[in-house]
C-alpha cells in the first residue's frame, strides 16, 4: 500500500464478449479518494471497491492492498468472534447455522441427508483465484461417511459450485474429495484421496483449498491430498461452508488472493521396467545416463 495506481491505463470487461477501452471509462469509489478522476492510493492493507462506468454500464472492480512487510494479499479473514454480518445461510432438513463462543457451527447431524450451507460475504464472488484456509473439526456425525466442506466458485449464491469435502473417516479411499455440484444439482466427483487419520472430535484440522485457473488442490494440515486441472467450468464465484449429516465447527477462515498458479502433481512420475527376480520387494536397479550407449543398455535391460 501507499503506492498510487493510475486507472487510466485499465480497460474493463463488462461482459464475456465486451471490453471497453480505458478512455471511455469513468471511476468512482466510496472506499478510496480518486484524484484527477484516475489516481487511487490505498494507505492501508485491505480490499477496496471501485465502480467503473461506461455509458449505462457499471461494474465493480476491487483493489487489493498489502503492506510492504506482508507476504499475502488477504481478501477476507474471520475468527468468528462477532456476528454473521454479510453471510448468506441456506438451511434444510432442520439444520442450523450459528456463531457461538468464537466458532461457526453448522449442525446438520439430525439425519444422514441433513445439510447446512453458509456463504461468506458476496464481494468474494468477484474472485476465483484464491487460497481458502479454515480451522475446523467434525464433532458429531451420523456415520463415518458424513462430511463437511469448503465450497468455492459458488454460482448464483446456490449451485453449481466446487468443493473440498472431508469425511469423518478421512482414511477412506474417498475420505477427501474435490467435487462439483453441477447445474443439474447432482454430484460429479472429480478427484479423491485419503488422509492419515480419522477426523477426531477433539482436534482441529487445517483445511485448505488452493485454486487458480483450472487447477485446484486439497490439503489437510499442510499435506496435499489430491488435486486436478479440470476446474475450468466456473472461474469466479462465492465461498462457503457446508455440512452433511454431521455437526462441524470452525474457528477461523482466511481467504488469500492467489497471484500465481500452484504446482500440480505430475500425471506420471516415471515408467519403471520391472525385472523378473522372483524376489519379493527386490532392490531397485538405478543407472545414471551419461551416454547414448548407457541409454541403449537401459532400453535392452542389460544393466
Amino acid at each position: 500500500n501507499g503506492k498510487s495506481i493510475d486507472l487510466s491505463g485499465y480497460a474493463v470487461q463488462f461482459s464475456k464478449k465486451e471490453t471497453t477501452a480505458a478512455s471511455e471509462i469513468t471511476w468512482s469509489s466510496d472506499d478510496l479518494d480518486i484524484t484527477d478522476g484516475k489516481y487511487v492510493k490505498p494507505e492501508k492493507s485491505g480490499v477496496y471497491k471501485l465502480t467503473a462506468t461506461a455509458g449505462n454500464k457499471n461494474k465493480s472492480i476491487y483493489v487489493v492492498s498489502k503492506a510492504a512487510d506482508e507476504s499475502e494479499y488477504v481478501l477476507y479473514y474471520n475468527d468468528f468472534s462477532g456476528s454473521m454480518d454479510g453471510f448468506s445461510v441456506i438451511q434444510k432438513t432442520s439444520a442450523t447455522v450459528s456463531v457461538s463462543d468464537g466458532e461457526l457451527v453448522l449442525d446438520a447431524s439430525s439425519s444422514t441427508s441433513s445439510y447446512a450451507r453458509v456463504l461468506l460475504p458476496a464481494f468474494l464472488g468477484e474472485f476465483g483465484d484464491y487460497k481458502i484456509t479454515a480451522e475446523g473439526a467434525i464433532v458429531a456425525a451420523k456415520n463415518t461417511k458424513r462430511w463437511t466442506s469448503l465450497m468455492f466458485r459458488v454460482q448464483s449464491s446456490d449451485f453449481p459450485y466446487y468443493q473440498l469435502a472431508v469425511r469423518q473417516d478421512a482414511t477412506l479411499s474417498n475420505g477427501v474429495e474435490l467435487a462439483e455440484r453441477t447445474a443439474a444439482d447432482a454430484w460429479n466427483v472429480r478427484h479423491t484421496g485419503s488422509f492419515s487419520e480419522k477426523i477426531s472430535a477433539s482436534k482441529k484440522y487445517t483445511l485448505t483449498a488452493d485454486v487458480h485457473g483450472n487447477y485446484a488442490a486439497a490439503y489437510i494440515n499442510g499435506k496435499k491430498i489430491t488435486d486436478g486441472t479440470d476446474f475450468d467450468g466456473y472461474r469466479v464465484g462465492r465461498i462457503g461452508f457446508q455440512a452433511n449429516g454431521c455437526k462441524a465447527t470452525y474457528d477461523s477462515i482466511k481467504v488469500v488472493l492467489s497471484d500465481e498458479a500452484p504446482i500440480p502433481y505430475p500425471t506420471e512420475l516415471a515408467k519403471v521396467k520391472e525385472i523378473d527376480t522372483n524376489i519379493i520387494n527386490s532392490a531397485a536397479v538405478v543407472k545414471e545416463i551419461r551416454s547414448s550407449n548407457d541409454l541403449t543398455l537401459l532400453k535392452d535391460a542389460r544393466i
